[in-house]
């Protein structure tokens, strides 16, 4: 939870609660919700933004996020929503190490990761340079500018570095700090959506739809 800053007309970060690794996100983060909006002395009506981090990302983890923040859209019509691509995210965890190149590497199956370069925009702050990919990691970095740093889960697949170096270190996982950071950032810049096309980016396609076209030979 954060506000905006009368002094400077940005966003301040207030609070935060980790959800852990229970697998009981759904039932969770509501009551969170309601409780750090009691932490800030604030009422729903308050909420300006949402900042949601879309993926590329697990389909159950991407669903309840998403589903929470579209209801607040519908809910609450002033409210700006801002799908915050997880990529940035992480880059925001790692944005004082010197790098040009940042590729960002998250998990998808097996060998296989959704990977995206980053680079810095004219203020130094991480920017998506082109589209993402999905293909075994070997190939995609073998493909990226030499001394590329690389982040992200998708790390543990292997050693992909070659010519690149790793950036921080392990688990590269987005954190509140980062999607706020990179939020209030978009938020600024008006780069919101609206709730009827905020959409996830899975890392890749649900289990079913995969089935569905083999069965139907797709």
């Amino acid at each position: 939870m954060g506000r905006v800053n009368p002094e400077t007309s940005g966003r301040d970060l207030l609070a935060s609660r980790p959800l852990g690794s229970t697998g009981k996100h759904a039932a969770m983060l509501l009551p969170i919700l309601v409780e750090l909006l009691s932490e800030i002395d604030a009422t729903p009506s308050e909420i300006s933004e949402v900042y949601i981090s879309v993926g590329p990302g697990s389909f159950t983890g991407l669903r309840v996020g998403i589903t929470v923040a579209r209801t607040l859209g519908q809910l609450l019509p002033d409210a700006k929503l801002v799908a915050v691509p997880t990529p940035l995210a992480v880059a925001e965890t790692v944005i004082e190490e010197s790098w040009d190149h940042l590729g960002v590497l998250l998990a998808a199956k097996d060998t296989t990761v959704h990977a995206t370069l980053i680079s810095r925009d004219a203020a130094g702050h991480p920017t998506l340079d082109g589209e993402s990919q999905l293909a075994p990691i070997a190939e995609l970095v073998a493909a990226w500018p030499n001394e590329t740093k690389l982040a992200g889960e998708g790390l543990t697949y292997g050693d992909p570095v070659g010519a690149h170096q790793t950036a921080g270190t392990s688990p590269w996982y987005p954190t509140v700090e980062a999607v706020f950071t990179v939020g209030a950032r978009l938020a600024e810049a008006g780069e919101t959506i609206d709730f009827n096309h905020l959409l996830p980016v899975y890392a890749r396609r649900p289990e079913a739809v995969r089935l569905w076209e083999q069965r139907h030979g797709h």
